[in-house]
């Protein structure tokens, strides 16, 4: 049994919902989230902060995305993973992370994070596994509630899609929750064969979709 299926799914719902190989978080602790009309969105606006990462502005803050060491990383990693899903996840070995926090009235906190790996550009072609060193692989995407359906999980996604093709041009594959699969198919995703059976985690992520992005 390979690492995908000995591990939970959980769903993000960022925009409509997201996922990831390893993680999707749909709900937070079991529950659905609903959210005020007054929630600050996300505005186009983005520009370098002072450590060179990228500022999103809200109405009422300002959320910044940064990509860290995965050393530094993963005692915040797991205790983000802990908050929104109620389990522990860590960091896969050579996957690469990046963090989205909000800054307001002077103080920065963690809001969601992306995990992923970027493919081995010395191979010529991928083996028989879906999750083949070949392709990009997208492992883990969190969002903390109150952040959710405000376009974070989906600018965490975009930006390391540009992080992963940045160094060669091959597909991004991904492992999705059924709730998940209309968040990949709108962000360019297309299922790849048939979905099949979880031999464990969570009744809600009983069958998983292999999907990809065709880079070109």
């Amino acid at each position: 049994m390979n690492i995908a299926q000995k591990s939970a799914r959980y769903a993000d719902l960022s925009d409509v919902s997201a996922s990831a190989k390893f993680c999707v978080v749909v709900m937070e602790r079991g529950n659905i989230r609903a959210f005020p009309s007054d929630r600050p969105m996300i505005t186009d606006e983005n520009r370098e902060d002072g450590d060179g990462g990228k500022m999103t502005y809200l109405s009422k803050g300002k959320v910044t995305f940064r990509e860290e060491p995965r050393n530094r990383s993963r005692p915040k990693f797991r205790q983000l993973s802990r908050d929104v899903s109620g389990e522990v996840f860590d960091i896969p070995e050579e996957h690469q992370v990046i963090f989205a926090y909000e800054t307001l009235h002077g103080k920065s906190t963690l809001i969601g994070a992306i995990c992923y790996k970027t493919a081995d550009s010395r191979l010529t072609e991928p083996d028989s596994t879906f999750d083949s060193d070949y392709y990009h692989v997208i492992a883990f995407l969190f969002v903390k509630g109150d952040f959710q359906c405000q376009g974070v999980g989906r600018q965490l996604l975009d930006r390391a899609v540009l992080s992963m093709l940045s160094v060669t041009r091959r597909p991004i594959r991904v492992q999705s929750a059924e709730r998940a699969v209309a968040f990949f198919e709108k962000m360019g995703f297309v299922q790849v064969g048939q979905p099949f059976e979880s031999m464990c985690g969570p009744r809600l992520f009983k069958f998983l979709f292999n999907m990809e992005k065709i880079v070109k």
